[in-house]
């Protein structure tokens, strides 16, 4: 009888401090942790922030802080032990036998060292490699993570490529070693859903035609369905519950496990197949998604060739906007990249306005010259009724404290020097608006509008959640009294959980104060929760618009279906249904 392969990974009773683990009240970011993975498995672990995923995938490459102390249990790779190896006994095992995908490739990649040559000192620690043919290996190892033209990929530097590109560079490396178990961190949370889909096809190649093992940890739920063949959800450091994806996401038992999946958009039942899939979905403004009663319309629904039909008033109309932006000059190539081709948009009082695309589609070209931050080169932006475009910043002034911007990353937005009051009333003094006691009032009447506590007003921002900062950006922007938000991914790097409760404020403020969103996003699932209309962008143009239940239910372009079709968790959800 053949005996079956031993785990590439088995972890028991693994429990891990931060700082001194002694210390009254101070909890363990993980704690009796039991793991094993088999050769060729594909295993997703899935929770909050602070539930001790990471410091489990840290710690099973021997990566964990100084700060950090295993306490109790032990782990072993490939049959090495990792608890209490030296650090020349862990550089054995990473690289060559664990592989690390990190989350963020611009802090993770050098930006002042060639693609080739951070890929190349992962091909060395391979061994064995002559150096004649490393130039070969190197854009073998480029290609192999599905890079086109990688001979070119090679020459360039980070900022050089796009945000996708970047992230394959980091599978690149991770497999120029060829390791046994590919640990894989948030690898696509910043993607849009087709590029996403199309790096973890890729990862599923990979491990199926090598034969490696894949850790994935996430805290999107849908490429947890998607892609594993077994789930752990954790919570504040303990394994909850663990089991197959179609039981764990679909039918879940521990009542956290619940409340992801009931926050996570890509597993609503909304978003389950076309057709009537979203046909129970609320009005937008009750916090669950746009209502084809409420909703404007195009004549006939989704239209291919423009807006639908324009409302008696609108506070931001952008009529043929096209932006070019001059590329380096090389002989016989393009002297321009348009980025923005003749795009016309409203966004009506009161209501949202959902602007989708893959990335370098253009939508946030869009954003920034319907903020002034870019100058079109044709077509112009009307706010309220006035031209802004081709106008300066001090002719517009009075006009720009009525449209205000949310970024995508709160805490690069708020500045760290600044308590969240000064963050919240820097707009009123920087319009004049009232005295010190007036906006001392108006920043407590702000934190209760984005439901944080009033001890919260002397924190900083490292001092908060990602949530909650995020809430404080969110009431920085309506502090003075905005007809419309202009938002940017504001939910991409959150939770699903915050994800939800930041959702449901925006429509919730929407329905209590009336102002408009333009909201730009990559993820689908999260713009069926807020959006009445959803315009969908493909290199620069604008190829579909109409109310959202039509758009999401009866797509008018395969690219529409496409990037419905890629949302994460569709198919396991429809699966089990």
């Amino acid at each position: 009888m053949t005996e079956p392969n031993p785990p590439i990974v088995d972890v028991r009773g693994l429990t891990v401090h931060y700082g001194r683990h002694r210390r009254p009240g101070r909890s363990p970011a993980v704690l009796d942790l039991d793991l094993t993975i088999a050769p060729g498995e594909r295993v997703a672990i899935v929770g909050e922030s602070g539930s001790g995923k990471t410091t489990t995938a840290n710690a099973l490459c021997g990566l964990l802080p100084d700060s950090a102390q295993i306490t109790a249990g032990r782990i072993e790779v490939a049959g090495l032990e990792v608890t209490g190896a030296t650090e020349r006994g862990l550089r054995r095992i990473r690289g060559a036998i664990v592989g690390l995908v990190p989350q963020d490739p611009m802090v993770a990649l050098n930006p002042t060292l060639r693609v080739g040559t951070q890929v190349a000192e992962a091909v060395r620690r391979r061994g064995g490699v002559d150096r004649r043919q490393l130039s070969a290996e190197v854009v073998a190892s480029l290609e192999r993570a599905g890079l086109d033209d990688p001979v070119l990929r090679a020459r360039q530097y980070p900022h050089e490529l796009s945000g996708g590109m970047r992230q394959r560079v980091l599978i690149a490396i991770a497999l120029a070693a060829e390791p046994r178990l590919l640990i894989a961190d948030e690898p696509t949370s910043a993607l849009d859903v087709t590029l996403q889909r199309r790096i973890l096809d890729h990862l599923d190649a990979l491990v199926s035609e090598a034969g490696i093992s894949l850790l994935i940890i996430t805290h999107d739920l849908g490429v947890a369905a998607d892609r594993a063949d077994r789930v752990l959800v954790m919570q504040n450091g303990r394994v909850v519950e663990e089991g197959l994806p179609a039981q764990v996401l679909v039918d879940p038992r521990h009542g956290y496990s619940r409340q992801l999946v009931a926050a996570a958009p890509g597993l609503s039942p909304r978003l389950v197949g076309l057709g009537g899939a979203l046909g129970g979905v609320p009005a937008a403004g009750a916090g669950d998604g746009p209502s084809a009663a409420t909703s404007p319309q195009a004549p006939g629904g989704s239209s291919t060739l423009g807006a639908p039909a324009a409302s008696p008033h609108e506070i931001l109309r952008l009529d043929h906007l096209t932006k070019d932006f001059p590329l380096p000059r090389s002989p016989g190539a393009a002297r321009t990249h348009r980025a923005v081709d003749d795009v016309s948009l409203t966004v009506p009082p009161g209501r949202t306005l959902g602007l989708v695309g893959e990335s370098g589609s253009g939508k946030t070209t869009v954003l920034r010259l319907a903020l002034g931050l870019e100058t079109p080169s044709a077509g112009t932006v009307t706010f309220d009724g006035a031209q802004i475009s081709g106008r300066t910043w001090t002719q517009t002034r009075a006009l720009r404290r009525r449209f205000q911007l949310v970024h995508q990353n709160p805490f690069a937005s708020l500045d760290p020097r600044f308590s969240v009051e000064q963050s919240i009333a820097e707009p009123l003094a920087s319009f004049r608006l009232g005295d010190g006691a007036a906006r001392a009032a108006r920043v407590s009447e702000l934190l209760d509008q984005v439901a944080l506590p009033q001890t919260a007003r002397r924190r900083r921002p490292a001092e908060l959640s990602g949530g909650q900062r995020q809430r404080v950006a969110i009431a920085r922007a309506l502090a003075p009294r905005p007809d419309l938000l202009l938002l940017d991914e504001p939910v991409s790097a959150l939770d699903v959980r915050v994800q939800a409760q930041i959702l449901d404020l925006l429509a919730d403020l929407q329905r209590d104060l009336g102002v408009a969103y333009l909201f730009v996003s990559h993820d689908l699932a999260v713009v069926a929760r807020l959006a009445h209309e959803v315009a969908v962008m493909r290199a620069g143009r604008v190829i579909e618009h109409g109310d959202t239940r039509t758009v999401f239910t009866e797509p008018a372009t395969d690219y529409t279906r496409d990037l419905l079709d890629a949302i994460p968790g569709r198919r396991t959800a429809g699966r089990a249904r």
